[in-house]
């Protein structure tokens, strides 16, 4: 450990920890490119994130235009990930040469509307207009685990992009950052969330039912979570 470690108090014990050494960017998939989110991408951001589908299963109202350049900014701020509790933001992006054609995703963004379903027909241009995002949280209390998180264009339900998004996330938790376990909230009406997270391993841990109020209704949240050593298995051939 160099001179910037510091530790987390813990009941039992201390945990040493170091600013998070960061992949190089962008992230490349099969068709996708990944990157921290700037605001360069403000306005592709906003296209999605004030739709008031995607914001139902979001902690935020439909967006104006400055309440995405502030989101963008406090996601700036906190990308350097100095130290537990900060998170970074990846914009998604399809990749020049790449196609949103793929396998069937019944799952994988921040809403499951009958909207966003017309709107899954409409075509994904690749270049550097994000199409979505995907947040890895350094957890505050156990600095050997996080939180992964992601919205995307409902244009993009039923591609696969979402899967293959949140799957290179993952990727970044356990390779690069070496966490020991992910997890993942979604709200029990969201069964698009629900899906995506099965699919790639993460379990269903816990439902706690009617916790929040918001958007006049009570909320039900859904706990999911993938330990390193079960993602490893998963990725043998």
């Amino acid at each position: 450990m160099g001179s910037q470690d510091r530790k987390v108090e813990h009941s039992e014990e201390q945990v040493e920890f170091s600013p998070l050494t960061q992949p190089e960017y962008p992230i490349r998939t099969a068709r996708l490119r990944m990157r921290p989110i700037a605001l360069k991408d403000l306005e592709a951001v906003n296209a999605y994130r004030s739709i008031p589908a995607v914001a139902e299963y979001l902690p935020h109202e439909p967006h104006s235009m400055e309440d995405t350049k502030a989101t963008i900014n406090r996601m700036i701020e906190q990308s350097a990930l100095a130290e537990p509790g900060s998170w970074i933001d990846f914009a998604v992006e399809l990749a020049p040469g790449g196609t949103d054609s793929g396998s069937a995703d019944s799952g994988g963004a921040d809403s499951g509307s009958a909207d966003s379903e017309i709107a899954a027909s409409e075509p994904v241009e690749s270049g550097s207009r994000a199409i979505g995002e995907v947040l890895l949280k350094w957890d505050r209390d156990e600095p050997r685990s996080g939180e992964i998180g992601y919205v995307f264009h409902p244009k993009v339900h039923g591609t696969g992009i979402p899967t293959e998004a949140v799957a290179a996330g993952l990727k970044v938790a356990f390779e690069q950052f070496n966490w020991h376990r992910v997890h993942g909230v979604c709200d029990v009406l969201n069964e698009r969330s629900a899906l995506l997270m099965s699919r790639l391993g993460m379990r269903k841990e816990a439902e706690l039912r009617e916790v929040k109020w918001s958007k006049g209704r009570w909320m039900t949240f859904c706990h999911y979570a993938i330990l390193q050593d079960e993602w490893r298995r998963s990725q043998r051939p």
